[in-house]
């Protein structure tokens, strides 16, 4: 974990990150006649995305979920 400073005004503030967070998504779509909700990777909800609104599909629920 890194810690990285920024500076407001006259105030720092330390914010901690975390390169090694996996987050996961919680997503519904649909194409067609096809509707869909599921939970997954970041990497595959982003995929996922591109693919249905490639497709003239809809995403109607995009969030993040908190671990």
């Amino acid at each position: 974990m890194r810690w990285q400073q920024y500076r407001l005004g006259n105030y720092c503030i330390k914010v901690k990150r975390n390169k090694d967070l996996k987050l996961r998504i919680n997503m519904c779509w649909e194409v067609g006649d096809e509707k869909k909700c599921v939970t997954l990777s970041k990497e595959e909800a982003y995929a996922t995305k591109k693919w249905v609104e490639n497709n003239d599909g809809c995403v109607w629920w995009f969030t993040a979920l908190e671990d």
